[in-house]
């Protein structure tokens, strides 16, 4: 029997419940106090910019069906020693997990007292993790009915909030507006963009997709008009329901509390920050997993972390996401200290499939020139070159808010990685064994 693909629909979900994470719920109030009430003008442009920076991978996804996500991208355009490398850069990926894990505890126990934070997360992130180990289809039945419920939630509160908001709201050249001027601005935009790209971690589920190179690239771009009109409505509402030195600094949830009684308050967390979280957390078992699978059956990595159950489920990989996710909660120790030595780590690896990006029109001549997303050459290259740019001036903006001994540790883990994929390179323990198809029909 045909294995069943996932449809427009499904992928949208999966491509929105990756990209709305903690980011919405957290960073707002961070970027109110950067720019005061033009915080949504900010979150605007910081998805026009995570835009910039996926535009590589909808490209790819629209001339290839594949599997392996951007190693395989990295790979297919920048050949095999490239590919490694950015495969390794991707493993500090895997605390993400874990920091979901860590957030959806918290949400649940403010919840439900009398369950410990911890023991909440470790359940939260298992229940998906069991629910993934059946395969892609069992992991988007319980993604779409949950992204469904999240973007009602955020909906809501953008609407009720209207009907709270300040005087002033409206007065975009009010003091308020732009506390720290046009350098408030664009730190504002430089702390929300990052919260803006997570769509395109959709691509790891080519393979799996019915008509993907049409389906991914438009999963992606309607994902990003849903989160354009939701982050600047939402962040829009945030900063203008209360006074900016109020609101500055804290989470959405502390606007939510005061636009929602008692039980609607309730309702919000569940459908707001919970769901952002759980859709975050389920969809990140096979798009997180993805480039390291790829990795693994070119042989840098041990190729027994790949192993599938009989739902075609790399079902090791799955559970060191799972261990990396669960046993902080059970140790009690805090992921944020150990991501911020990996921060740096992860912005660099977006650089490679950017620079892969460069080499789509050559490498790849006839199929990106049959591409629906075709577009002349000379701007094809001017928007990987904004996207470069973009990228570095982000990673530029990061390294100028950690310490030295941080900023020196982001560099040992990018030397040590990179030194170990060359190295497995040079002894020749690996091969180019990307799995992609520029015929969407074959399997």
């Amino acid at each position: 029997m045909e294995k069943k693909k996932l449809n427009l629909f499904s992928l949208v979900c999966i491509a929105t419940g990756n990209v709305i994470g903690a980011g919405i719920i957290t960073t707002t109030g961070l970027a109110i106090a950067q720019t005061g009430r033009s915080v949504w003008i900010s979150y605007g442009l910081a998805v026009v910019t995570g835009l910039l920076w996926i535009m590589p991978t909808i490209i790819f996804s629209g001339i290839a069906k594949y599997k392996g996500g951007s190693y395989t991208m990295i790979t297919a355009c920048m050949g095999e020693k490239w590919g490694g490398v950015g495969a390794l850069w991707w493993l500090p990926m895997f605390l993400m997990q874990g920091m979901m894990g860590a957030a959806l505890g918290a949400y649940v126990s403010s919840l439900v007292p009398a369950i410990p934070p911890n023991i909440a997360g470790i359940v939260m992130v298992t229940i998906f993790y069991v629910v993934n180990l059946f395969g892609v289809k069992s992991m988007s039945k319980l993604q779409n009915p949950t992204t469904v419920f999240l973007l009602i939630g955020l909906v809501v509160f953008a609407v009720v909030g209207l009907f709270h908001l300040n005087d002033g709201a409206f007065q975009v050249t009010s003091s308020e507006y732009y506390l720290n001027g046009g350098i408030g601005l664009l730190d504002g935009l430089m702390l929300l963009v990052f919260s803006t790209s997570g769509h395109a971690l959709v691509c790891s589920c080519s393979w799996d997709s019915d008509k993907p190179k049409k389906n991914i690239p438009l999963a992606i771009l309607i994902s990003t008009a849903i989160i354009l009109v939701l982050y600047m409505s939402v962040s829009f509402v945030a900063g203008n329901v209360l006074p900016v030195e109020t609101v500055a600094g804290q989470p959405l949830t502390f606007v939510a509390k005061e636009i929602f009684p008692g039980p609607l308050f309730i309702i919000f967390i569940i459908a707001g920050p919970i769901m952002a979280l759980a859709t975050s957390t389920n969809s990140g078992f096979p798009t997180l997993t993805a480039p390291v699978e790829g990795a693994v059956s070119n042989g840098w990595l041990p190729p027994a972390i790949a192993k599938h159950n009989k739902y075609d489920v790399p079902w090791i990989l799955y559970t060191a996401l799972w261990l990396i996710a669960v046993l902080p909660l059970i140790m009690g120790v805090s992921l944020s200290a150990l991501t911020a030595y990996t921060v740096l780590t992860m912005r660099i690896s977006s650089l490679l499939g950017i620079i892969a990006a460069f080499y789509i029109p050559t490498k790849f001549k006839e199929s990106w020139e049959t591409s629906w997303l075709h577009m002349p050459n000379g701007l094809y290259y001017v928007l990987c070159a904004l996207s470069l740019v973009t990228n570095l001036i982000a990673i530029f903006l990061s390294v100028r808010t950690i310490s030295p001994p941080v900023f020196l540790a982001n560099l040992g883990v990018v030397a040590v990685l990179a030194a170990v994929a060359l190295i497995r390179y040079k002894l020749g323990k690996t091969k180019v064994n990307v799995v992609y198809t520029l015929d969407e029909d074959q399997d």
